[in-house]
């Protein structure tokens, strides 16, 4: 690590970079569908929607119960406040529990 931040990275450090920093490594190296076959799987973030556009209600239940029920962790998943979270769950008539942010 102490040689690939001596580097200067100035962007996200991929397989490709590491194995730039570090030839040693590309011996080792995992072809890259291997390498994120064994990565775990993420939840696909969008951008977050233009001002004054929110997501269908479909959309809104997936992520709001993918997110663990977490207004905080919504409101980050579409770029927006937490205010508007609960707008829209208002909306959409989601009852919110009381563990939920």
């Amino acid at each position: 690590m102490h040689r690939v931040s001596l580097i200067g990275f100035d962007r996200p450090l991929g397989v490709s970079g590491l194995t730039t920093a570090l030839p040693e490594l590309r011996d080792e190296a995992v072809d890259g569908a291997e390498a994120t076959a064994s990565l775990p799987s993420k939840p696909v973030s969008r951008p977050p929607a233009p001002a004054g556009e929110r997501p269908s209600r479909e959309e809104f239940v997936r992520v709001f119960e993918g997110q663990g029920r977490s207004v905080r962790a919504t409101a980050k998943h579409f770029g927006r406040e937490r205010r508007q979270i609960y707008r829209w769950l208002e909306a959409y008539g989601i009852q919110r529990n009381a563990e939920d942010e």
